[in-house]
């Protein structure tokens, strides 16, 4: 289950200002995180994709 959403959240959400928005999210088991975590958009996936099928060969 935790992998249908692993791919999803941006990377960029991990610093020090965001850290208590993350801590209430979790408080809340996740009901109130749409409202501020930010998600990844299509273009931003495309390039990891690839990475990641240059790994596997």
């Amino acid at each position: 289950m935790s992998e249908a959403w692993y791919d999803k959240l941006d990377e960029i959400n991990r610093n020090a200002v965001e850290m208590p928005m993350l801590n209430i999210g979790l408080l809340s088991f996740g009901v109130l995180a749409p409202f501020y975590i930010v998600y990844r958009n299509q273009n931003q996936q495309e390039p990891q994709e690839q990475s990641t099928s240059n790994e596997d060969d």
